[in-house]
């Protein structure tokens, strides 16, 4: 789903992809919005913040491949439905 809401006991966060059910977020990070030192701490505890709460939060730029983006969350899928 694409922008995606999530509600944490600490906040409310729009992802940018995610797969709700499996609880995979996926962040595609540009260089403009995310290089100033705000941006890149609020990444981190946002990021803390999910995973808390069981969210296997990835993030990519455009320096990823959609290849590599395609391997690495088709194997983050595969191993949640497997458990």
């Amino acid at each position: 789903a694409a922008q995606h809401i999530v509600r944490t006991t600490n906040c409310i966060y729009r992802i940018d992809w995610a797969y709700p059910e499996q609880k995979i977020a996926i962040e595609v990070d540009g260089y403009a919005i995310h290089s100033g030192r705000a941006a890149f701490d609020n990444d981190r505890v946002r990021d803390n913040d999910l995973s808390v709460h069981g969210w296997l939060v990835f993030r990519f730029t455009s320096n990823n491949s959609d290849f590599e983006i395609g391997q690495l969350i088709s194997a983050a899928l595969c191993q949640r439905q497997t458990g």
